[in-house]
């Protein structure tokens, strides 16, 4: 079968199912008020209309829950409920040059948690965009058995230059991308979770997500490739030398996560991400040459075996 066409089929084939017994979901989102119109304004812009319209397609109860700091709460739509604001950045754990605000990830799904009594929560980046089916998708994955997933998405052109253009956005087909940007797990299992001081904004912020996700919940997927999820374009530019102090800060609060993971879960296999990370970290020389690739070489998902 077309690996495109298989996210429509499992929603439709979950469907039944979802009209007995279905499971509520909390879509989390952090939304920020850009001082000028930016690329950064317009995907969130994007992204927050294709929530909006997703939801109203949704065969379960879908919350929408805003996780913000109080100068942010203005760019909010009236359809989210907002949680108390967030008072803590990761400029409270380091000196960062150039400063920026970015919230711990632990501190955004605490606030969420206790916003919502929702079964499962959705936490996606800001500017990640949803296809209209999505959250019926996400009802029949969840159904069909599995606990927690993440969804890869995928990039589209940067050539669009007004929301209202999301129907043309829907119908591209963009590129696969290897990196997390939206999560899906019980709200439950993130009491368990373990995260310190990751994070959102930076490199290797999706890897802790992931990592605990795979160690708490009984079954995990990573879904690759499905046209469910989309970006405006591909400029990495959280590879720029001056976002490379919060890489630093968001690898070594990695490590200390992925480490009591394992010593409380048993080790990784090398067949799951964070055992691919843990592979090479284990020895600083290759640990090194990673971090080194990660940031600085880019290689097309379509041209290797993970997309394929």
């Amino acid at each position: 079968m077309d690996k495109h066409l298989q996210c429509r089929k499992l929603a439709w084939s979950g469907f039944s199912c979802l009209a007995a017994d279905m499971v509520t979901l909390a879509h989390v989102f952090n939304p920020v008020q850009y001082p000028k119109p930016s690329a950064a304004d317009f995907a969130q812009q994007v992204a927050l209309r294709s929530i909006l319209a997703a939801r109203k397609l949704a065969p379960q109860p879908v919350e929408l829950v805003s996780v913000q700091y109080a100068e942010d709460r203005a760019a909010a739509p009236d359809e989210f409920t907002q949680t108390p604001d967030l008072t803590r950045s990761v400029l409270d754990f380091g000196s960062f040059q150039p400063p920026r605000k970015l919230p711990l990830v632990a501190d955004m799904l605490e606030e969420a948690c206790q916003a919502t009594a929702a079964d499962y929560l959705i936490y996606t980046n800001n500017d990640i965009g949803v296809q209209p089916y999505f959250y019926e998708f996400i009802g029949a994955t969840i159904e069909a058995g599995s606990e927690a997933f993440t969804i890869n998405r995928r990039s589209i052109p940067a050539s669009f230059s007004d929301p209202a253009e999301l129907p043309k956005m829907y119908a591209e087909l963009g590129e696969p991308h290897r990196g997390w940007d939206c999560f899906i797990f019980p709200r439950e299992a993130y009491r368990k979770f373990i995260l310190h001081h990751v994070c959102a904004g930076a490199p290797l912020m999706g890897l802790a997500l992931l990592a605990n996700m795979q160690a708490f919940c009984s079954t995990f997927q990573e879904l690759r490739g499905l046209h469910l999820t989309f970006h405006l374009g591909n400029e990495r530019g959280w590879t720029s030398r001056r976002q490379r102090a919060y890489f630093d800060h968001n690898r070594q609060q990695l490590r200390q996560v992925l480490a009591e993971l394992e010593e409380g879960h048993g080790v990784f296999p090398a067949s799951t991400p964070p055992g691919r990370y843990l592979r090479f970290h284990r020895s600083p020389l290759a640990g090194k040459l990673y971090d080194y690739l990660f940031l600085n070489l880019y290689l097309p998902a379509r041209w290797t075996r993970h997309e394929r």
